[in-house]
């Protein structure tokens, strides 16, 4: 189950990278956007964690 969170940790770190492109003026704002993704990707893993628990 490990290809699914791996996918979506590339495609966040896709999203960072192209949101610094675009607001690299701005690093306050890019730090912020950092964060939420990192937020939202562990609180994706406790997720997934909670649902494999559930199903085994």
């Amino acid at each position: 189950m490990t290809e699914p969170k791996y996918l979506f940790y590339l495609y966040s770190h896709y999203y960072i990278k192209k949101y610094m492109l675009q607001q690299s003026k701005d690093c306050k704002a890019f730090l912020t956007g950092k964060l939420i993704i990192f937020y939202i990707l562990f609180k994706h893993e406790i997720n997934v964690s909670h649902a494999t628990q559930s199903f085994n």
